[in-house]
């Protein structure tokens, strides 16, 4: 298993999990916005970023996310720079007991999920994928409170995304809980957990750690717009 791919996660995304949903070339691809809005380029060759100048028109614009990204496109301004760690599990560690239980989540949970989502802002959330991917979460009194899940799959490495805990049910673990039912799911079908997290979610990251997540590299991301 070769976790370099994920130097250019969008590109390997683009070119397998959402290919249904990318235009493109050999060399330059750009999600439907509608689905996630992000492109990628296949390396920093002048004819690669020729191909990308053609998906947009002026004025649009997406993400990019590499490890080591490019300064400069021609015809494209680089803008609202950020970071990501991405980490890799480095060994199964047991589920932590808790006080509560945990549910799969179905495609009827998918509403409560995005407004979790909107209200903690998890990082990018995909509804597409919902019913594609394992998503377990906690209720209290009928309402989902918690939720963890998978997102990109590749090569033997599956990613832990969607990680997040209303307000108001902080504090009692159980985002930690959610990452570690999701992480021994994908250990058990012989596959390895990654996730990003922001730098600056620190919290986030100490969870990671204790669950024996280390740091691989340090993604660099930018919005591109066309002009």
């Amino acid at each position: 298993m070769d976790a370099t791919i994920f130097d250019n996660p969008l590109w390997y995304l683009q070119c397998h999990d959402f290919a249904e949903f990318t235009s493109g070339t050999a060399l330059a691809k750009h999600c439907d916005p509608n689905v996630i809005p992000v492109a990628a380029t296949a390396d920093h060759s002048e004819a690669a970023f020729a191909d990308l100048a053609t998906l947009f028109k002026v004025g649009e614009g997406a993400f990019i996310l590499e490890a080591d990204p490019p300064q400069a496109i021609p015809g494209f301004a680089l803008t609202d720079k950020f970071s990501a760690y991405q980490l890799v599990c480095q060994q199964r560690t047991p589920i932590p007991k808790m006080d509560v239980d945990f549910i799969e989540l179905t495609q009827a949970d998918m509403q409560d999920a995005i407004q979790l989502v909107r209200l903690t802002e998890p990082g990018p959330f995909i509804p597409s994928l919902f019913s594609k991917r394992r998503f377990v979460g906690i209720r209290q009194a009928g309402q989902l409170v918690a939720m963890a899940g998978e997102r990109m799959i590749a090569g033997g490495y599956v990613e832990i995304s969607g990680v997040c805990t209303h307000p108001d049910w902080r504090g009692k673990g159980y985002a930690r809980f959610l990452s570690s039912v999701i992480a021994d799911g994908i250990w058990e079908r012989g596959e390895t957990p990654f996730l990003n997290v922001y730098p600056s979610n620190v919290s986030a990251y100490r969870i990671y750690q204790a669950l024996h997540f280390v740091k691989r590299v340090e993604l660099i991301g930018y919005w591109i717009t066309r002009v």
